[in-house]
């Protein structure tokens, strides 16, 4: 779990550099939402490893436990010299906040909520799925923007950064290799990135057409990285 923890926060950092480009936050907001996002899960270093490492289902305890890592985070942070980058250590606090009061730690709803935290909460949930994990594999961008719009339509996530990811996420995945759930092969060929929840129109190895909006049946399994894919 130390090696996925790392990674995870490094994916979470670029992604979140990436973000304020796409917002067009000035340059010193850049740096600090990469900051924020890379130091997210720094507080797990104080959760016993135990804990991290459990791979069954967490009890009670143990997952008040791995809630803190919020809290702990935040009170490193503050005896850090990055103790007056505010913006970075709210990010850090509030990443695990949700709009309707159902987060942790303090249960904080909408604009009691800071940005940096809102942008994270979808950048940390989408890397987390995204990502083969210990107890899960991982998932394809569609069911994952499936679970963010949701997210969204629940008042949980903000809609205003749900969409602006999942718009340029979509825009970064056409034309991109995907496994499809019949063990068939494609290239993403046409994506509408109108629509939140639009799904492709893949070319597979074979040379069909497949348009997926119309295939109940068939989806994604997931996108391929360069070595699955060649």
């Amino acid at each position: 779990s130390g090696d996925y923890t790392i990674h995870h926060a490094t994916n979470v950092g670029i992604l979140a550099g990436l973000f304020a480009k796409w917002v067009k936050y000035p340059m010193a907001n850049v740096r600090e939402l990469f900051m924020s996002g890379v130091l997210t899960e720094i507080g797990k270093t104080k959760v016993p490893k135990a804990i991290l490492n459990k791979t069954g289902k967490l009890d009670e305890d143990e997952l008040a436990e791995v809630r803190k890592h919020v809290v702990y985070g935040y009170a490193m942070l503050i005896n850090s010299p990055l103790k007056n980058l505010k913006n970075v250590l709210m990010g850090v606090l509030h990443h695990h906040e949700r709009c309707d009061g159902s987060g942790y730690p303090s249960k904080l709803k909408g604009d009691k909520i800071s940005d940096f935290g809102k942008i994270i909460a979808v950048l940390d949930i989408y890397d987390a799925m995204a990502t083969n994990r210990s107890y899960a594999k991982r998932n394809s961008p569609f069911d994952i923007i499936k679970v963010l719009y949701g997210d969204a339509l629940a008042g949980k996530l903000d809609t205003r950064f749900v969409i602006t990811f999942t718009k340029k996420l979509l825009q970064s995945i056409n034309g991109s290799w995907v496994g499809l759930s019949d063990g068939q092969r494609g290239k993403i060929v046409y994506l509408d990135d109108s629509r939140v929840t639009s799904l492709p129109v893949v070319q597979t190895t074979k040379g069909d057409f497949i348009d997926l909006n119309r295939r109940s049946d068939l989806k994604v399994d997931a996108l391929l990285t360069a070595q699955e894919a060649s």
